[in-house]
């Protein structure tokens, strides 16, 4: 007698996974009580086994399709329910040691799982470095501190009202060309057909 309410849960990918079948029990009983469940934060923030051991994320990339599927599933299944408006899904595309092969694994798996529908602008989404992050000192390790932002594109700290941030350059030169024509391309568009957009760079 206390709904309807939306009950927001604050995740990990691979928690949730573990404990799919109390979730799906929950689910039932959100149901039956007029209250709906809604996945809120959850920091996917990478299809690529490489970048995702980098940021010592300690999930395999697998498992963040897995959950993505799941996602869709239990949205099919339990209707009013379960939520996915709500959806606040961390994820960073560029990072100063992105390879092609990193973006095209996301590609594929971005397509796979509809995770765009999810997550937007998600060719505008590059890593933050801050001094109190390992990245932050692996990046100086690797000499990729730069002393300014080429252009406003590459700063999302001021984009998405975060503290500034320390600007990097990117050790692969085809990706700092894929990643600027990639905002460029996102900024005329507004973010629409991203996937599409994705597919064609």
């Amino acid at each position: 007698g206390v709904g309807p309410f939306t009950l927001l849960l604050e995740t990990r990918a691979d928690w949730l996974l573990r404990s799919a079948r109390r979730f799906e029990r929950a689910l039932s009983a959100a149901a039956a009580a007029g209250l709906r469940l809604a996945i809120f934060l959850v920091g996917i923030e990478n299809f690529s086994q490489p970048e995702l051991d980098r940021f010592n994320k300690g999930i395999r990339a697998e498992d963040n399709v897995r959950f993505l599927d799941a996602l869709w599933r239990w949205k099919e299944r339990h209707g009013p329910a379960f939520s996915l408006d709500h959806a606040s899904f961390g994820f960073v595309l560029f990072t100063p040691w992105t390879r092609m092969e990193d973006l095209a694994t996301n590609l594929t798996a971005i397509r796979r799982t509809r995770f765009d529908l999810l997550r937007g602008k998600i060719l505008l989404s590059r890593l933050r470095l801050y001094p109190d992050t390992a990245l932050y000192y692996l990046a100086r390790r690797d000499g990729l501190f730069a002393d300014r932002y080429e252009n406003e594109h590459e700063n999302s700290s001021r984009r998405y009202g975060y503290q500034p941030a320390q600007p990097w350059r990117f050790i692969h030169q085809e990706v700092a060309h894929f990643a600027a024509v990639a905002a460029e391309a996102v900024e005329r568009t507004n973010g629409h057909d991203e996937v599409v957009l994705f597919q064609r760079l």
